[in-house]
């Protein structure tokens, strides 16, 4: 992660932190790759995502992912199915 840890962030003045759900191209992380599309990218992104939300949840900070064509969560279908789980 490339801020501060969720415990500070309250102290800068944000209610919400902006995440990237990454991508599988090893080369440029704004662009699609077919590994996006795996189980394993999506259990991996939910790994990820459960520490951070209990350490949001501590800071009282919300989390938010914009859905990017080169990401795991590529499209509002996935962004969806994430909200869903």
């Amino acid at each position: 992660m490339s801020c501060s840890p969720p415990g500070l962030i309250p102290e800068l003045g944000a209610e919400v932190v902006t995440l990237c759900s990454g991508t599988r191209d090893p080369d440029n992380m704004r662009r699609a790759h077919p590994g996006n599309l795996t189980d394993d990218a999506w259990t991996d992104l939910r790994r990820t995502l459960d520490a951070l939300l209990a350490a949001a949840g501590e800071a009282g900070v919300r989390l938010g992912i914009e859905p990017e064509p080169g990401n795991v969560v590529r499209d509002a279908n996935r962004a969806a199915q994430l909200l869903a789980t």
